[in-house]
């Protein structure tokens, strides 16, 4: 299986804050928090006696907000015209028999702004996407003709960020040119709770996710880095059985 089970494709034209037409899937929307350190390789330079050389590192920390500026720069530019300090980083977990993609999407909802940074060729900015290792550990119960779970996963977790070629200067480390990217991988743990459906078929999903001990590399400009960073995410939302 490529992706967590649950985390089913996502819908032609985004089905983003409930359920979509019959025939079609349901979409939960789930925040995400995002915090990473990088090091880069600062100068390096020599005593005044030739004889020893002196390295020096830049280590930076960065949030949530600092990501959303650099997306933000990649969209929308540097003009001035941003993101609102509401935006908010998402990641869609859509539902449904449509599971050709198997792949979670990240997004920015700010106010009623929708923007879709996967791949997905029906208006995505493919600037962050997430894949997954073929193994997975499922801990849990879960009913066979109905919705209701409780289930731990655990699987490897992929993140690749890149906005290269924007030419938009944004927040994260000495951006040079104004492009960035990384590659990050980490181990990803989901909680998921789903109730019983009522007599309508409608049920509450109930979403814990975090992505910890993720490491990898990247780039701004001409400069490189090593990273460290975690992601989480978390959601509650009301679905219907399909």
């Amino acid at each position: 299986m490529r992706l967590l089970r649950l985390m089913t494709s996502i819908a032609t034209g985004v089905c983003v804050f409930a359920a979509c037409n019959a025939g079609a899937q349901s979409a939960t929307t789930n925040g995400v928090t995002f915090t990473a350190t990088t090091y880069q390789q600062g100068n390096i330079t020599t005593n005044s006696s030739g004889t020893e050389r002196i390295y020096a590192t830049t280590k930076q920390v960065h949030n949530t907000a600092a990501l959303l500026g650099q997306i933000s720069a990649a969209i929308l530019g540097t003009n001035g015209v941003g993101f609102s300090k509401a935006a908010k980083l998402v990641l869609i977990v859509s539902h449904g028999t449509n599971n050709n993609n198997n792949v979670p999407t990240f997004a920015v909802i700010d106010s009623t702004n929708f923007y879709d940074l996967s791949s997905n060729t029906n208006g995505g900015y493919n600037i962050m996407n997430m894949g997954s290792g073929d193994d997975q550990s499922t801990a849990g119960t879960e009913f066979i003709n109905s919705p209701e779970k409780k289930t731990t996963q655990v699987q490897i977790l992929y993140v690749n960020f890149n906005n290269t070629g924007t030419g938009s200067p944004g927040n994260l480390p000495l951006t040079g040119d104004g492009s960035l990217f990384f590659d990050i991988t980490g181990l990803g743990t989901v909680n998921q709770s789903d109730t019983a459906t009522n007599s309508s078929g409608i049920y509450t999903e109930t979403l814990k996710a975090s992505i910890t001990g993720m490491t990898g590399q990247g780039g701004g400009g001409d400069q490189s880095f090593v990273i460290s960073a975690m992601i989480s995410v978390s959601g509650k939302g009301t679905l219907s059985q399909q």
